[in-house]
């Protein structure tokens, strides 16, 4: 129980360290997109505030669940449980199964409108591509 402890609380100053780190980031990347459009400032603020209030969230939750030796247990067997673990493993597998495909399908639908999208959603589909062999090396060499 004291090694899942210390996990909960690597992850929460991770999450504390990003929060700190991305009003730095806000920054700068206001300073820097001052001249593109409005489109990519906004979207480039979207994501970076949407994750900062998944850490948030995530600081408040961890925090919590660190005070409460309950909530603890509840969420270290949640974690540990075998049936959880095969959810979370065949629906990995299979979300980048599908994946996978949509983006090759999109590849060839983008392909007859514009090649820069259809050139650049191939680069993405070997980018996971590659990704996912990354991963599975790691994971068979590690078990």
């Amino acid at each position: 129980m004291e090694e899942f402890r210390k996990k909960l609380k690597t992850r929460l100053n991770l999450c504390i360290s990003y929060c700190c780190m991305a009003l730095f980031l806000n920054f700068i990347l206001n300073r820097l997109t001052a001249h593109t459009s409005d489109f990519s400032r906004g979207m480039t603020m979207g994501i970076l505030i949407s994750t900062e209030l998944s850490s948030v969230f995530l600081i408040f939750y961890y925090s919590t669940v660190l005070k409460n030796e309950e909530k603890l247990k509840q969420m270290y067997i949640k974690s540990k449980d075998e049936r959880n673990l095969a959810i979370a493993r065949e629906t990995t597998r299979t979300g980048a199964l599908i994946s996978v495909y949509a983006l090759a399908i999109a590849i060839i639908i983008s392909g007859f409108y514009s090649m820069t999208i259809s050139i650049t959603l191939f680069f993405v589909l070997m980018a996971s591509t590659l990704i996912n062999v990354a991963v599975k090396l790691y994971y068979s060499k590690k078990m």
